[in-house]
């Protein structure tokens, strides 16, 4: 059952990742920019990643960065990109990079700490959520992704709260009180866990 409880962990993951992905592209909106095209190309290449695209989507990404190779949103989104196909090491360069240029960009801290996570650097997966918390207190994804890297840690107490955190700001977090359910199980807390199944 130990096998089961860690695949369904890490299907709940990704399909959490897939609908954060497609939360933060729909509610995305372009930066205002000195050249006009770029907005516009940055809407089509959302719209291409929101459908499951890349690589159109990369294309585009990859042009916008030749014509303002500081667009923080074309180098975080570009960055996502190298996440999902699992490149890590480029998803951590291309956000930082994003980071530097934009250093209160919540989701890309977020997301970055899902990259560091996902390259098993969880010290440094854990301090991105952090960040990404300080700028964004209510921000639900953040102490989910947050209590993931905490459970990866082996710090199942710290997961729950942290789990709890983002159910206190997003109470129909379907997935979320599926994941508390499994760690509070971890825990013995049985009660508990029906109770959040």
């Amino acid at each position: 059952s130990g096998k089961k409880y860690k695949h369904c962990c890490q299907r709940l993951d990704e399909a959490e990742a897939a609908a954060h992905i497609a939360t933060q592209l729909t509610s995305f909106r372009p930066q205002v920019s000195s050249n006009p095209s770029v907005p516009e190309y940055l809407q089509l290449a959302i719209e291409h990643h929101k459908t499951g695209h890349l690589p159109q989507a990369e294309a585009i990404y990859q042009r916008i960065l030749q014509v303002a190779p500081d667009h923080p949103d074309a180098l975080h989104f570009l960055g996502l990109i190298a996440a999902q196909v699992g490149k890590y090491e480029i998803a951590i360069e291309l956000m930082s990079k994003a980071l530097v240029f934009k250093p209160d960009y919540a989701e890309a801290h977020c997301n970055l700490g899902n990259a560091f996570r996902n390259h098993g650097r969880l010290e440094e997966a854990v301090a991105s959520y952090h960040k990404a918390l300080a700028i964004k207190p209510d921000f639900p994804e953040a102490y989910g992704n947050l209590g993931n890297a905490f459970k990866d840690q082996n710090k199942l107490g710290e997961a729950i709260a942290s789990y709890r955190n983002a159910l206190a700001l997003k109470p129909n977090f379907a997935e979320m009180h599926c994941i508390l359910g499994h760690a509070l199980n971890e825990q013995g807390m049985l009660k508990e866990a029906v109770a959040s199944y």
